[in-house]
């Protein structure tokens, strides 16, 4: 297993040509990042490929550009017995999209319900905290004459 100082020097953009060629030779377990790295040189990347690493082949072969390690399509799908007739592309993605958008469509619908409860609990608490705090009727006087006791008078004398 390769050291992480080894792995980052392989990994450097800096690390020159005959360093990558000596981190080859080090440790197996590098050869993948040698094999991308910019400064590898041409007989290098010959070496590497003729070890028979698979990882190392497929990074060879993306890095030249061939595909010889792309992976292949998938096959196509049989062909429908002799008296049936196939399905055309919206027939067979109907499903799919009927599935999605139903799905789509009930979620967004809790999604709003959701958002107009929250507007009226809110509403409903600035309305109520709106009557608490200005309750009363602007009307009245704050003392009635019921629960004011008149002031003594200096002028009279008590009896």
């Amino acid at each position: 297993m390769a050291s992480a100082d080894l792995v980052r020097e392989s990994q450097d953009p800096s690390t020159t040509p005959a360093r990558l060629a000596e981190l080859a030779q080090i440790d197996r377990s590098l050869w993948p990042a040698i094999a991308v790295h910019p400064a590898a040189y041409p007989s290098l990347l010959d070496w590497l490929g003729q070890q028979g690493d698979p990882t190392v082949n497929a990074v060879l072969a993306l890095r030249s550009g061939s595909s010889a390690a792309a992976p292949t399509p998938p096959a196509a799908p049989p062909a429908p017995p002799v008296g049936q007739t196939e399905p055309t592309v919206a027939a067979q993605a109907a499903p799919a999209a009927v599935g999605t958008t139903g799905d789509a469509n009930s979620k967004n619908l809790w999604v709003v319900g959701g958002m107009v409860a929250v507007v009226l609990l809110l509403i409903g608490g600035v309305a109520f905290g709106a009557t608490k705090v200005f309750d009363g009727d602007d009307d009245k006087d704050e003392a009635t004459s019921a629960l004011t006791v008149d002031a003594p008078s200096w002028t009279t004398r008590p009896p």
